[in-house]
């Protein structure tokens, strides 16, 4: 039996105690913390809204599901509403207690123990949650046929098993240390919601799209589904534990355009939706109100598509076969420095774009290196003669690359600033194909590494070290570009429980990655909701999770 269980420190427990056993020193946000029960929300009494049924219009996602193990981290922002996590996330980004009171980590680095909060229900009239649908939800997880990306390969690849030691405690045993995995467990990233044992076993199957998913503890209920076009929620019939939502129900309409979620805000069919700059400012000036997320996460970025280790375990192996002009880091230099990226934040975000330097450092963030941001105007800047030059000197001239255009459910303005971009690099010299597959294809080709001479945008909102899945090889592989040297760095930063150590290796992976042009950075963006003050008083979110749109039980009915 692992050793007795250690309470960390809350929000932030980094060293090591007298015992020897560690608390999580993972770099993120916030390190996993263990803290006061539930907040009072729970014993409010909710608003007296204006409409039963709030609607939320946003693009569609690029998979739908039921389950939650089919859904990436970029997409389970859809299913949300009805699950909770052993620990979540606060509005202002830091790690909370939810269906776990208090956790710490144990040993030599590779347990944790959770201990679980009493009294929780489930939906559907499952009962009791309890350690059994803790163990239930990881097995469901890791299942062979899981489409999830990066939380279904990290959870398999470094949790050997998940065990009840009686009914309200649980140990995560890991095949090794990793620093990620409470992170992965929890609301930050996402993946592992608590679903019923009880319902599932009920139920005996895998929910389809046209049934209701299995039983989760949040404070809205699944009511209806209709694929390609929304999904819906009610508010439970009990007094559930942590949040009393305002509205009975609550909804997620998927509008593909900008211009029809604009129409549907004006005409009252909807109440709350993302909008490009120019319709957001539209709207303000119709008395719309935006509302913006509590924590600087949500960002822009593109990923050349183009080389894929044959073997990611064995660099040695070399690439898979690619005629892209990519893999010259001169080309590269150039699609950076054609770039006019004033120009964009101008045009795109009113201004409101702060420049990126390197995908995911930050000011805000362990090992920012402010010298970066000296060398960006010289490496990066936009100076179209230089890019001319970088492409004659490389012998790229003309060459050509495909522009893979797609909504992005968290940037309402993806389509519109990649034409800019794609004329950008055309008057640099080269020669760009924009292509608009649909959601299903991408998600396709791209796991198949389909993908080896293509560009394509990043809207996340995603914590630090997650952020990572968009510069190694954890999957899906085919969304980035695969460096040996970056992957090094990340190997070691999964394994490094050590804060100091931890910010040393951010700033080596930040510079290794800044002298590849691995990416072409853009812009931290605010996460801004656009919604009608007739029917919401206010939506206090972090906007800090990937795919953006979270705690919707906190969205308040205008008095």
């Amino acid at each position: 039996m692992p050793n007795a269980p250690v309470k960390a420190a809350w929000l932030s427990a980094l060293t090591l105690t007298a015992s020897g056993l560690l608390a999580c020193t993972a770099p993120a946000p916030s390190a996993p913390a263990q803290g006061p029960a539930a907040s009072d929300a729970a014993t409010s009494q909710p608003a007296q809204p204006k409409v039963n049924r709030l609607v939320m219009g946003l693009v569609t996602p690029s998979g739908e599901s039921n389950n939650p193990r089919h859904t990436s981290q970029t997409t389970m922002w859809q299913i949300k509403p009805m699950y909770e996590y052993l620990a979540g996330m606060d509005i202002d980004g830091k790690m909370a207690p939810q269906l776990a009171t208090e956790w710490g980590l144990e040993g030599d680095g590779t347990g944790y123990r959770y201990k679980l909060r009493k009294g929780v229900q489930f939906h559907n009239n499952a009962g009791e949650f309890t350690a059994k649908d803790v163990v239930h939800s990881w097995k469901d997880l890791v299942l062979p046929d899981s489409l999830g990306g990066y939380q279904v390969a990290l959870i398999r690849d470094n949790v050997e098993t998940v065990e009840a030691v009686n009914d309200y405690e649980v140990f995560v045993r890991l095949k090794k240390k990793n620093a990620d995995v409470p992170y992965v467990i929890s609301e930050f990233q996402g993946g592992f919601e608590i679903m019923s044992k009880a319902d599932y076993d009920k139920v005996g199957h895998d929910p389809s799209m046209t049934e209701s998913p299995i039983a989760g503890t949040g404070p809205y209920q699944f009511k209806s589904r209709q694929q390609g076009a929304n999904v819906v929620y009610a508010r439970t019939p009990f007094k559930q534990w942590r949040a009393t939502p305002d509205f009975p129900e609550f909804e997620f309409r998927w509008m593909k355009e900008a211009s029809t979620r604009q129409a549907a805000l004006l005409a009252n069919e909807v109440h709350i939706t993302s909008l490009p700059e120019d319709l957001l400012q539209q709207a303000q000036k119709q008395n719309f109100r935006v509302i913006k997320g509590r924590v600087p996460a949500l960002r822009t970025f593109l990923l050349p598509r183009c080389c894929f280790f044959t073997d990611p375990k064995d660099f040695s192996k070399g690439y898979l076969p690619t005629d892209s002009p990519m893999t010259d880091v001169r080309f590269r230099k150039a699609m950076n420095k054609a770039i006019d990226r004033d120009a964009l934040n101008k045009a795109f975000f009113n201004g409101k774009g702060e420049l990126m330097i390197v995908d995911p450092l930050h000011s805000t963030r362990p090992g920012w290196d402010p010298s970066l941001a000296e060398k960006f105007k010289t490496e990066y800047g936009y100076d179209q003669a230089a890019a001319k030059k970088l492409l004659a000197d490389a012998g790229k001239t003309g060459a050509k690359i495909q522009l893979l255009q797609q909504p992005v459910s968290g940037f309402a303005g993806a389509e519109d600033m990649f034409e800019a971009i794609a004329g950008m690099w055309r008057q640099a010299g080269i020669d760009v194909e924009i292509l608009t597959p649909d959601p299903a294809t991408i998600t396709t080709v791209n796991r198949q590494l389909g993908y080896r001479n293509h560009v394509s945008v990043a809207a996340t909102s995603a914590g630090q070290l997650v952020s990572t899945f968009y510069h190694s090889t954890m999957e899906t592989r085919g969304s980035k570009l695969e460096d040996a040297d970056i992957q090094k760095v990340i190997d070691e930063l999964f394994v490094t429980l050590d804060e100091r150590k931890s910010a040393d290796l951010w700033r080596q992976l930040g510079q290794v990655i800044f002298d590849k042009h691995q990416i072409i950075p853009l812009f931290w963006l605010p996460a801004e909701a656009v919604v009608n003050p007739a029917i919401v008083g206010d939506y206090q979110w972090p906007g800090a999770i990937s795919g953006t749109w979270t705690h919707v039980e906190n969205i308040k009915a205008a008095k």
